[in-house]
């Protein structure tokens, strides 16, 4: 198969670091090289947001974007709280929307511990990544009224391409 296309041989050079200077460029692909080009590569945006806080309330750790032409992937998430002993927190907890469903739902959660100091953490990879409600906050929660008390809250994902599949 006698190569014609400039396109194809400028791919050629590009993607195999071939030098026209040094030697010929293969125009016989057929005999010498069999070229595969991925025509519609699936793009990933990788995402790791953090949020940290030592007042009460709700704050978000990252917001999903509302593009439809992709799906945001939790992949992992890490929660923990630092706090003394004269703190009532009762709980700090992070949520999440999962896609297709309109609850939020608990992911992680500590329960705090009254009349003691405490330093917990929890951590969570999740294998098969969770997709996430486009345009949804991830969230983490906590209140008290007295003493002190620290969170701090990561999530890591990707944004995947929408794909559709014809069936033949």
């Amino acid at each position: 198969m006698k190569t014609e296309s400039k396109e194809v041989v400028q791919n050629l050079i590009n993607e195999l670091r071939l030098n026209p200077a040094v030697g010929a460029i293969p125009q016989d692909i057929a005999n010498n090289i069999q070229p595969t080009f991925d025509v519609k590569p699936e793009p990933y945006s990788f995402v790791i947001r953090n949020v940290e806080s030592a007042s009460t309330g709700t704050f978000t750790v990252y917001t999903t974007d509302t593009d439809t032409s992709t799906i945001f992937y939790l992949t992992g998430a890490y929660l923990s709280i630092s706090k003394n002993a004269t703190s009532d927190a009762v709980e700090v907890k992070m949520s999440v929307p999962p896609f297709g469903d309109s609850s939020v739902r608990d992911l992680l959660k500590i329960e705090g511990t009254t009349i003691v100091q405490q330093q917990d953490s929890i951590t969570m990879s999740f294998p098969y990544p969770i997709p996430i409600a486009r345009g949804s906050n991830i969230t983490i929660s906590s209140s008290f009224t007295v003493g002190a008390q620290r969170f701090s809250g990561t999530v890591m994902g990707f944004y995947k391409a929408v794909t559709t599949q014809r069936v033949v």
